[in-house]
């Protein structure tokens, strides 16, 4: 309700009621999915329960942000292969403090250029915040401060050979949301390879094992 309350102020944005209501709605099955509730949530047999490792030749970027007033934001990116085991992962806290579809899309900025630089030819980018996974699937175009920044993510996404992006519940981003609010204090960028923090490493661990 805040980001299509700022979509309206900030964007001007003729918004549908009903359509904000029933995000909402979806906000609180994912909510709910998340805390175990399943009969609550009323999720269908055949939906994705747990996290799904990447078929063969692609890698798979999980990525979320994080934002606090006072504090600032965070993002965070983990790359997984093919058996759900981490290829790299990154952490950075800026003190810009940007409402959320702004921030998240810029986390996804940041995930696609540290790919880039890696030399990843098929990706897929998860991310729990469906407007701007359906921005991207539309292929959105604007002159706002959002779609800039989406302008951004397809100019970078010209150097792969295919590119899929996927929303999934925050459940299954959970890796993601420890890195973006991992580096609580100071302001910076830290890069792993193949080794997460320890608390972050024990979600990894019960993914892989849910995997299987």
């Amino acid at each position: 309700m805040w980001e299509a309350r700022n979509r309206a102020v900030f964007e001007q944005e003729q918004l549908d009621a009903l359509r904000v209501v029933k995000r909402v709605e979806g906000m609180r099955r994912e909510m709910e999915v998340d805390m175990g509730n399943v009969e609550a949530a009323g999720v269908m047999r055949g939906e994705q329960w747990q996290w799904t490792k990447p078929e063969q030749g692609f890698v798979k970027l999980n990525i979320d942000a994080g934002v606090k007033e006072g504090w600032g934001m965070g993002v965070g990116v983990v790359c997984r292969g093919n058996n759900g085991e981490v290829v790299w992962g990154l952490s950075e806290h800026r003190r810009e403090e940007l409402e959320p579809k702004l921030a998240e899309s810029m986390a996804i900025l940041e995930g696609i250029k540290e790919a880039r630089s890696r030399g990843h030819s098929n990706i897929i980018i998860e991310s729990d915040c469906k407007s701007v996974i359906d921005a991207l699937k539309r292929k959105e175009h604007g002159q706002s401060d959002f779609h800039l920044i989406l302008d951004d993510i397809f100019y970078f996404c010209s150097a792969f050979n295919s590119v899929i992006w996927s929303f999934v519940s925050r459940k299954l981003n959970s890796v993601a949301h420890e890195l973006a609010h991992y580096s609580s204090s100071e302001i910076g960028r830290q890069v792993w390879d193949s080794l997460l923090p320890e608390q972050v490493m024990s979600l990894v661990t019960r993914d892989i094992n849910e995997m299987r």
